[in-house]
């Protein structure tokens, strides 16, 4: 929901919740204070939003329009993002001597403007690392930048 909805903080989520506090009880639900959601939220396994994204994506999958390009073939675009993060705040995110990162993996499949995968490493992963793992369809066109270059998986 707070995803959805463009929330920006536990006060924002619990706020937003809170005006529609009435219809809680229809969902089973108590009261949400800041405190337990943050301790909700610090008890939840990372396997349980790994498997919420796959559920959504097969959802999705089913209700997107194919592509209207000219060729046959599946289109995939890879792309790595250097997330910056304060190392004060985040000492595991350890990238440069003064700076924090992770790093953001997305392959797109542009058959429904999807995802195909999304994971998230730490800053200093390179990019081909993570395209090495993957696996395509035989004949698919995939478009990346240079930190994918490899010319031994390329020819895979």
């Amino acid at each position: 929901m707070a995803q959805l909805s463009g929330r920006n903080s536990l006060r924002d989520i619990v706020d937003s919740v809170s005006t529609q506090a009435h219809r809680l009880y229809h969902l089973g639900s108590a009261i949400m204070t800041c405190a337990n959601l943050s301790r909700i939220n610090e008890n939840k396994p990372h396997t349980l939003y790994e498997a919420l994204f796959g559920k959504l994506l097969g959802r999705c999958q089913r209700l997107t329009p194919g592509h209207s390009f000219r060729f046959k073939s599946k289109l995939y675009s890879l792309n790595a993002s250097t997330v910056d993060l304060c190392l004060s705040v985040f000492p595991w995110a350890d990238f440069r001597s003064t700076k924090g990162a992770i790093k953001l993996h997305i392959g797109l499949n542009h058959s429904g403007y999807l995802p195909e995968f999304v994971t998230i490493t730490e800053g200093r992963t390179s990019d081909i690392e993570i395209g090495r793992m993957l696996s395509f369809p035989a004949g698919s066109i995939i478009a990346i930048d240079r930190g994918y270059t490899d010319y031994q998986w390329y020819n895979n």
